[in-house]
């Protein structure tokens, strides 16, 4: 697959990103435009607090050679993925980009310059590895459910910006979902704090391990449903 879109300065273009997400919040382009410009804007960087959040990551023992090795996800062969095995890593995440239509490459990927760059381009990246190995669906209370999951495994503040924005448009155009996308959130923290740490694994050396034996290596063997969920294969 090839890069779609390049990130933008443009802040009219900024803004309706924002505005069209809060109106609907299944618009992943968007989702990945407002995230990219809080990650990588001089002025809000200093509340993304991605150098923070490396430092924390180095200093706990489970996360640390991650900066060590540096693994990225880089270039996906999606259709060699879906050929693995049934019930593989790999083939339920390359049949899962496939059936949702999903492109990792939205935007080109974050370069890597500082540990605050690896942490940003690592986690951007890897979002779709997440929701299957989570277990956490990828329908709007699924999507909750992952960014509590990410504050609970890094607490970063960019998962408060994509909670506030995602309740507001709870507030303003669904008021119904509130429960569905609260229990959401209170299963994607509650999984996130329990589960061993997510960041840092190369994936691609756990494309071939049978999905059951990936979720127990991260103490997620019993997921509990958020939204749809994502079982098996996909």
């Amino acid at each position: 697959m090839e890069t779609v879109h390049k990130p933008t300065r443009n802040p009219i273009r900024i803004a309706a990103a924002a505005w069209r997400l809060v109106r609907d919040l299944s618009r992943t382009e968007d989702a990945t435009l407002v995230e990219m410009t809080f990650m990588k804007s001089r002025m809000l960087r200093k509340y993304a607090r991605w150098d923070e959040a490396a430092r924390a990551l180095r200093a706990d023992p489970r996360t640390r050679d991650a900066f060590e090795h540096r693994p990225r996800l880089g270039a996906i062969d999606v259709e060699a993925l879906s050929r693995l095995p049934v019930g593989t890593l790999g083939q339920v995440f390359g049949t899962h980009l496939t059936a949702n239509g999903l492109n990792p490459y939205i935007f080109e990927p974050i370069q890597d310059h500082s540990d605050g760059d690896y942490v940003m381009g690592h986690l951007l990246e890897t979002h779709d590895v997440w929701h299957i190995v989570t277990g956490l669906s990828t329908d709007v209370p699924g999507e909750f459910a992952i960014v509590a999951f990410y504050a609970a495994q890094t607490g970063l503040p960019t998962s408060s910006m994509l909670l506030t924005i995602g309740f507001t448009n709870t507030t303003l155009f669904a008021p119904d979902e509130l429960r569905a996308r609260m229990s959401g959130v209170a299963k994607g923290w509650t999984l996130g704090v329990r589960a061993h740490p997510l960041f840092g694994t190369d994936w691609h050396s756990l494309w071939d391990v049978p999905l059951a034996e990936v979720r127990a290596r991260f103490g997620l063997s019993d997921v509990p449903d958020a939204g749809n969920g994502i079982r098996a294969v996909a």
